[in-house]
């Protein structure tokens, strides 16, 4: 906000790349960012009170409508409703979204539920879904509406929602519950689901035999998902579990357990391909220099300098500083290998910090100052090394140090927009149009925002 041209600095740009490291490995496993909105469930509320009031039941909606909105009115025309986890084809639904008189008069005002219709199976497809606060996600993306198999075979479970008998209410049963509520297998359910949906069948007798195991699944899995409330518990048939592994080899980007496994299915299968596709992209712009003509100096506030007996003894920290880092590098790598994983143990690195940050303020108070220094000995005395010393002793007062420049902020027009972010367009504007001053951008005086808000917290 006070220089784009910070972008190019090794500590920023070294940053930015951690924090899209998460992205780029949900994406290989594929998630990536859709047009769509997250809804709670509800079924035809018209048809609710009809049958609270005694009435004949009608509703609102008809087999396969539903009604939804968002901030940019009501959906409608054809739309992907879907649910967590989902395992077999059939619970891709689509429907049509509609409005009338009824709805506009009596569920407007909700503005975070997705109304389905009570005249079809849609809620029992969504692998055994009610209306105690499931969420569904709808989905506006033609690619996704055209890979939907509509003449799929419907996959419920009949005996839905069945439970064990009737139980006393004593301590030991409430154990029994929250003990099956620890013991849940919808992560090993749904895993044997992906890796047969990623399987390579040789023969249109072995496709049948994998789709029937995945509907199988499915309906397991709802079992598994209420199984702490219902006491019903489904176990997944040896014959199915024996081959559901390994998982496929985009799992490894799911979790730090999967990135343990030492064996992966390496099918051809679509998953599989686009992890590896991304993968291929991510390592040709991992190694892509563009920190080579940044100006350091940019950092750097003349009207203070540097002492030079500042310098000096920022030198000797700094020294001390890289020797002890390195050693507790190499002991917290040799810790976690130990016990089996960078997610069992972490070194506390904020004291380490802390530390140094201690010593540094006990040479020089002025926080400009020890900036221009810190500067001078990452950028000057040792361009080789990294400039983490800089930001993790420095980093939340750097930014005062840097010169105001007149910079372009990001607001919303959809028609002229040349820039697009997650379905929005946007164009930039010179921050004199806006009328935007250094204490409306939070830079000196505390000011309130006025209605471009939304352009600074995009």
């Amino acid at each position: 906000m006070k220089n784009p041209q910070m972008l190019h600095e090794k500590g920023v740009r070294k940053y930015l790349v951690k924090q899209l490291d998460k992205y780029i490995n949900e994406m290989k496993c594929g998630k990536i960012y859709l047009k769509g909105t997250n809804k709670f469930s509800a079924p035809d509320l018209i048809m609710l009170m009809e049958h609270i009031g005694g009435l004949e039941l009608s509703g609102c909606l008809e087999d396969g409508e539903f009604w939804t909105q968002n901030m940019d009115g009501e959906y409608v025309g054809d739309f992907l409703i879907e649910r967590n986890p989902h395992i077999c084809k059939s619970e891709h639904v689509v429907l049509r979204g509609r409005t009338n008189a009824s709805i506009e008069t009596y569920v407007r005002h909700l503005v975070n539920v997705c109304m389905l219709n009570s005249k079809s199976l849609v809620a029992q497809r969504l692998n055994g879904s009610d209306f105690d606060g499931d969420g569904l996600f709808v989905v506006d993306n033609e690619t996704m509406l055209s890979g939907v198999d509509k003449n799929a075979s419907i996959v419920i479970d009949i005996d839905d929602k069945a439970t064990t008998l009737e139980q006393e209410d004593t301590p030991e049963n409430r154990l029994k519950v929250i003990l099956l509520g620890m013991n849940s297998l919808i992560g090993e359910t749904s895993n044997n689901a992906t890796t047969y949906h990623n399987k390579m069948p040789q023969t249109i007798a072995q496709k049948k035999k994998y789709d029937a195991y995945i509907d199988l699944l499915s309906v397991i899995n709802g079992k598994t998902i209420d199984a702490a409330k219902t006491g019903v518990i489904f176990s997944i048939p040896r014959h199915i579990a024996k081959y559901g592994k390994p998982v496929p080899y985009f799992m490894k980007y799911a979790g730090d357990y999967y990135a343990r496994q030492k064996k992966f299915l390496k099918s051809q299968s679509n998953m599989n391909r686009l992890c590896w596709n991304i993968e291929k992209w991510e390592k040709e712009i991992k190694w892509k220099k563009r920190d080579r003509d940044f100006d350091y100096t940019i950092m750097f506030d003349n009207s203070v300098g540097v002492e030079q007996s500042v310098l000096s003894r920022l030198d000797k920290i700094y020294k001390d500083y890289n020797t002890e880092c390195q050693t507790l590098k190499r002991d917290e790598l040799s810790i976690q290998r130990e016990l089996g994983g960078a997610d069992r143990f972490k070194l506390n690195w904020d004291g380490f910090y802390n530390k140094y940050r201690d010593q540094c303020f006990a040479v020089c108070l002025d926080k400009r100052m020890l900036v221009n220094a810190l500067v001078m000995l990452c950028y000057e005395f040792y361009p080789k090394g990294t400039t983490g010393f800089l930001w993790n002793i420095a980093g939340d007062f750097i930014a005062d140090n840097i010169e105001q420049v007149e910079v372009s902020l990001p607001v919303r027009d959809e028609v002229y927009g040349d820039f697009e972010y997650l379905g929005r367009k946007y164009k930039m504007v010179h921050i004199k149009e806006l009328g935007v001053n250094d204490s409306a951008l939070g830079i000196g005086a505390e000011n309130e925002l006025d209605d471009w808000e939304v352009c600074i917290k995009w």
